[in-house]
């Protein structure tokens, strides 16, 4: 900020991205006039000492002293940033409206008038300014922003001043030198010898710029209005009443949810899907970790065979491209196999969810489910250890890999009879997040801002490619039961395969309904991914202990398992089955209790008999082979795909599809990848547009 003009001095930043030893560290945001004139060599060591300067200045913030002296400017800095942001939208305003009335008869009038009255100008752009200011502090003061704005602010003040003491009295110096001695010059460096105003004044610049630029983008200027533009500025037809009239806040918040779905968790019982593909699904996100074999072109291919007395088929699954658009297109291997590693438990358990609500749609019909509905299946909802950013990061990373889960029917047949089928490859979830409601701006430790919204939706539909044959389709439509208590209950640390041998008990108690259902623990290990031949007495072990605690899980919400056709000497029930020598040595110090030389193809091959429990039982001995398909909705939503190819047709770009329908080019990008719901108004204007 220039003390005489009192004009924002513009900043240039470059972002430079960090990488060491093949790790990434993240995006810094560099003064380009730093790195003028460097080689590339000087300029990585200037980036890498940066970045080391913030990590030290963040560790720095913990200390009593110096936390003290950032949280009490907290308050000073919202309002100056307010003020900052203010006064740039209100010029943003003022220069669209110039810029566009120029070309305007009617606005005309009003410019020419005010280049006689520059003072009513003058007093326009700052009144436009105070109203920004009092809506932008308060939508700061409702969220988290004055604390993470007074953390980045002071962690680069901080570093700012680390390394004028390093210039001055040597890195090493400073590094060997006692805490207190080094606080005391910090403290020094900081408040005396840099002028800390201006200091502070120059991070709060760049801050207020990105700030800017997003609002200005959300409200979507360059499409407002010119009586709009003009009502913002104040300027009437006397030039002399000032109205301010607008509603920031209201134009912030640009991402409203729709209705929530249904909470198929509600009740005692979940109805899902019990599909072949969406079991197929759950195999190959279990065996995902280990990897899948790979296929003719070397990339990982899964795939699950059903050879019923009636359905017959073969179900391929591949790793997808990541991409917002619906365009399907493998992974590259390296990301593919990258993609398998992470999956696991909490995967399938977020599918076992998408399957309940899927359960609960019409054709073509979306489903909505609450962040705090997709905390509760991923086991986030207890966890305190966790932020909520930290939360949310864990459940989109999750939506992400079943966003890359690709499906493809290669066989099916009912009845012996060969059924025709889509024989592409499509995703098996059209799935993400949709952020909505309050907007704030969150500073990246290293330099990087992110723009946040306080709430957000899981929302997708299950893909057209498996979902019209055998979840809208008859005779293949399955639908099973599952109690709601599975998604609450299980323990994901002591029994990590118990999932797994939930989702078995489920899919075989709807497809063999009945008194029992029976499972090999050769089953359970083989649907998990496990190893059936361990190496070792260790591994047996340990594979043993898994393969009980998920027995006993499956006690938390009403199964009984019988051990009756267990060999005796294995019966947990009879108190046989002691723990397997885990001590080092010849095994001489063993208990005498342990399992029997020679137990293990025993146990594998033992069968737990599980009773459901009575409403599960109920449930599937009433159900026929697939209930009543949903009534068809009476308008059929608008996919992502079918108004990117409706563009593609017109051969016209985003920006250009953006002007036609009056609407912002961001906007034409969030409905092509589907974040935005398409209104059919939009669709209708291009399908009019004569080629």
């Amino acid at each position: 900020m220039d003390d005489k003009t009192g004009k924002l001095e513009a900043i240039e930043y470059i972002a430079v991205t960090l990488e060491e030893d093949g790790k990434m560290l993240g995006d810094l945001m560099m003064p380009a006039e730093a790195l003028e004139g460097l080689s590339q060599e000087e300029i990585t060591r200037q980036v890498f000492a940066a970045h080391k300067r913030l990590r030290v200045a963040d560790q720095m913030l913990n200390r009593q002293r110096i936390k003290e002296d950032a949280m009490a400017t907290g308050p000073e800095l919202m309002k100056s940033l307010a003020q900052m942001v203010a006064g740039l939208m209100a010029l943003d305003v003022w220069k669209t409206w110039t810029e566009r009335a120029q070309q305007d008869a009617e606005e005309l009038v009003y410019l020419e008038r005010l280049a006689r009255d520059p003072d009513a100008a003058t007093t326009a752009v700052h009144e436009t300014a105070k109203t920004f200011e009092e809506p932008l502090l308060q939508m700061w003061q409702e969220g988290s922003e004055s604390e993470d704005l007074t953390a980045w602010l002071w962690q680069h003040l901080i570093a700012n001043a680390i390394s004028e003491l390093e210039d001055e009295h040597g890195t090493g110096v400073i590094q060997s030198m006692a805490d207190e001695r080094f606080d005391a010059l910090l403290h020094k460096q900081l408040f005396e010898a840099q002028d800390f105003k201006a200091a502070v004044a120059n991070l709060l610049g760049l801050y207020a710029q990105t700030w800017t630029q997003f609002l200005t983008d959300v409200l979507d200027l360059d499409h407002k209005s010119l009586p709009e533009l003009r009502q913002w500025l104040g300027i009437g037809a006397d030039l002399k009443e000032i109205t301010g009239d607008t509603d920031l806040q209201g134009a912030i918040q640009v991402r409203r949810p729709p209705p929530a779905s249904p909470d198929p968790f509600s009740d005692e019982l979940t109805y899902i899907s019990t599909a072949a593909p969406g079991l197929g699904a759950f195999r190959a996100i279990f065996q995902a970790p280990k990897g899948w074999p790979d296929d003719e072109s070397g990339n990982p291919r899964f795939v699950h065979r059903v050879d019923g007395s009636k359905l017959k088929g073969a179900f391929s699954y591949h790793i997808m491209a990541p991409s917002s658009s619906e365009d399907f297109a493998l992974a590259q291997k390296e990301l593919a196999h990258a993609i398998l590693k992470d999956m696991g438990p909490d995967t399938a358990w977020l599918h076992m969810a998408l399957l309940a609500y899927a359960a609960q749609t019409t054709k073509g019909e979306m489903f909505f489910i609450p962040r705090q509905t997709v905390y509760r299946v991923l086991g986030l909802d207890k966890r305190t250890d966790l932020t909520r950013n930290k939360k949310d990061e864990r459940c989109f990373e999750e939506i992400s890999r079943l966003m890359s889960l690709g499906l493809a029917i290669t066989f099916l047949q009912l009845d012996g009879r060969q059924l025709d089928f889509n024989r592409g490859i499509g995703r098996l979830w059209d799935v993400g997040w949709r952020e909505y409601g309050q907007a704030y701006l969150t500073p990246e430790k290293v330099g990087r801002w992110t723009i946040r919204f306080h709430e957000w939706q899981l929302q997708g539909r299950p893909g057209v490619l498996w979902a019209d044959p055998f979840l809208y389709g008859e005779p293949m439509r399955q639908i099973g039961v599952m109690t709601c208590d599975m998604i609450d209950t299980i323990d994901r640390r002591k029994a990590p395969w118990g999932a797994g041998l939930a989702v078995q008990l489920v899919f075989q108690a709807r497809f063999s309904p009945g008194e029992v259902v029976r499972i090999r623990n050769r089953d359970i290990i083989e649907f998990v991914g496990g190893d059936t031949q361990p190496e070792d007495r260790r591994l047996r072990h340990e594979t043993r202990v898994q393969v009980m605690d998920a027995i006993f899980e499956q006690e938390r919400w009403g199964w009984r398992a019988d051990f009756s056709k267990w060999p005796e000497a294995l019966r947990p029930d009879l108190a046989a089955n002691q723990a397997d020598a885990m001590l080092d040595g010849d095994g001489s110090e063993a208990a005498a209790s342990r399992c029997p030389e020679g137990y293990w193809e025993s146990f594998i091959n033992a069968t737990t008999r599980f009773a459901p429990p009575a409403p599960v039982l109920e449930a599937n001995l009433k159900a026929t082979k697939q209930l009543p398909v949903p009534k068809k909705s009476k308008r059929k939503p608008i996919t992502a795909s079918e108004f990117k190819e409706a563009r593609q047709r017109l051969g016209w770009t985003q920006k250009e599809v953006a002007q036609y329908l009056g609407v912002s080019r961001q906007l034409v990008s969030f409905m092509e990848g589907g974040r935005r719901e398409i209104r059919a108004a939009h669709m209708r204007k291009l399908d009019q547009v004569k080629k």
